[in-house]
């Protein structure tokens, strides 16, 4: 996932927009139609917790034996590699046990397996994990595109701060099912 870097000034909105992708195997565009769910997930950018790949990682698993929060402690927070193959690729947690992070790779495969010794950061905990962001963001899908409008107003949110935003819509065409993503940062500025 490319990760899109906005600016907004505390006190007013900006909507973003995701154009849907063809289906490559059938050259079907999505359409709302299509959609069988889309959610939206906000993350607040603080410090992190770093971590370093142990073996037995799979594609999309990442096994850290230093990691013994309780299981789904780590559920929908956003992992980023901070060295190895995957260097920058971003990946939210879709479900934690004990020592293993099971990444969402539906859409967007890593480039390579997660190598012993890789490092990693957890960037951040979900903030608003739902679909109309508490109120302050409203989501639409109108044929083949997703948007939200996502508003820095003055009480609902502190300046500076640093918000990622993650989309996921998951579509039905026939028999087949697909998942696409978008990933935004977003800086709230005085």
């Amino acid at each position: 996932m490319e990760l899109t870097n906005i600016e907004v000034p505390l006190g007013s909105s900006r909507t973003l927009t995701y154009k849907l992708q063809t289906k490559a195997s059938t050259a079907t565009v999505y359409s709302d139609t299509n959609i069988t769910s889309a959610t939206v997930f906000a993350y607040e950018v603080g410090d992190g917790i770093n971590g370093q790949v142990d073996a037995g990682s799979s594609a999309s698993t990442v096994v850290d034996a230093t990691r013994t929060e309780a299981s789904d402690f780590w559920n929908d927070s956003l992992l980023k590699f901070t060295s190895g193959s995957n260097d920058g690729e971003i990946r939210r947690i879709s479900d934690f046990t004990s020592g293993v992070l099971t990444l969402d790779v539906t859409t967007d495969a890593l480039p390579a397996t997660p190598a012993a010794d890789d490092k990693y950061r957890i960037l951040s905990y979900p903030v608003i994990p739902t679909t109309d962001l508490d109120g302050h963001a409203q989501g639409t899908v109108s044929g083949n595109s997703a948007s939200f409008q996502i508003t820095a107003a003055n009480g609902c949110t502190a300046s500076p701060r640093t918000i990622i935003i993650l989309l996921k819509v998951t579509f039905t065409v026939g028999s087949a099912t697909d998942v696409e993503h978008a990933i935004w940062k977003i800086m709230v500025t005085p």
